[in-house]
């Protein structure tokens, strides 16, 4: 069996404290040399990541978000899997006195502190809301709640067309 892609996180698996190591760079593009995708899977905004990743070529494409943003490095093209957060939303994270919280194209994210007023406001408002809170380490957030997220990146869009082996 041969394997098309290698999907990985960034925090804690490519990168420690934030940075790649210059081998593991290496490895990728041979890897991407051997006609193989690098796909990178990250719960980061795009943008962050563009910020702390400075090898995003490496990659075939970039999921970011959780799921929320398809990103092409190659053509430089994102585009949105999921809707932007409901502005009432925001506005009830304001509400409650949160202030240390970005809000995305996709997603509302905090780091560890802010978790309990996050889940506050999604538990309250979960009827008008349709929206689900998020835990990956030290971060937290809240994207659009069900399954639409993960459904709606078909393969065709997470990679390019490939020669069976």
């Amino acid at each position: 069996m041969r394997f098309v892609a290698l999907a990985t996180d960034y925090d804690n698996t490519l990168a420690s404290d934030g940075k790649v190591a210059e081998p593991t760079w290496s490895a990728l593009e041979r890897l991407r040399q051997s006609g193989r995708h690098v796909v990178l899977v990250s719960g980061r905004e795009l943008d962050d990541l563009r910020a702390i990743c400075p090898r995003l070529d490496v990659f075939s494409r970039v999921v970011a978000e959780n799921g929320g943003v398809l990103y092409r490095p190659d053509r430089g093209e994102r585009e949105l899997l999921a809707p932007a957060p409901p502005k009432q939303f925001v506005e009830a994270l304001r509400k409650r006195g949160m202030r240390n919280f970005s809000v995305s194209e996709t997603l509302v994210a905090t780091m560890k502190p802010g978790r309990r007023g996050l889940r506050s406001v999604v538990e309250t408002s979960r009827r008008s809301i349709e929206h689900r809170p998020l835990h990956r380490g030290g971060a937290a957030g809240a994207a659009e709640r069900g399954e639409r997220r993960c459904h709606q990146m078909h393969v065709e869009r997470l990679l390019p067309a490939y020669e069976k082996a």
